[in-house]
Formats: structure tokens, sequence, C-alpha cells
């Protein structure tokens, strides 16, 4: 944990050892496919959201350059 905060202060991040224990317990367990899916799609409307009308049109010309994502 020492070298983190270090590493996060070299960095002249704001953090503290509470913070840095919150992101390991955070990520303790394996992520199950549909809650990568959700994080995916959450991501995806994010960018949607953010990006103007002219690249909404190439991202849609994109999009069907790309395989749906399947869940299994």
């Amino acid at each position: 944990m020492d070298k983190i905060l270090t590493t996060a202060r070299d960095l002249e991040l704001e953090v503290n050892e509470d913070d840095i224990e919150e992101l390991i317990m955070g990520h303790e367990y394996e992520l199950t496919t549909e809650e990568l899916q959700e994080i995916f799609n959450e991501e995806h409307q994010e960018t949607h959201r953010n990006v103007s009308p002219s690249e909404q049109e190439k991202t849609k010309e994109d999009q069907c350059r790309h395989l749906p994502l399947k869940i299994f």
C-alpha cells in the first residue's frame, strides 16, 4: 500500500489509505458477464450523448462494420 501511496503522491494525486482500501475492496470479486455488458452499455450511452450529430452519423457507419457482443 505504501508504494501505491508514494506513486499517487508523485503524480500529485490527493489519495489516502482509505481511498486505496476502498478501491481494493471494490475489486475483490470478478464481474459477471451481465455486469460487464451493463458497464459496456452505460459507457456506450454516455459516449453517444457526448458526440456531435455529424460524429453520430460516422459512428452509425462504423457500427455496421462491427459484430454485436453476445452473452453466452
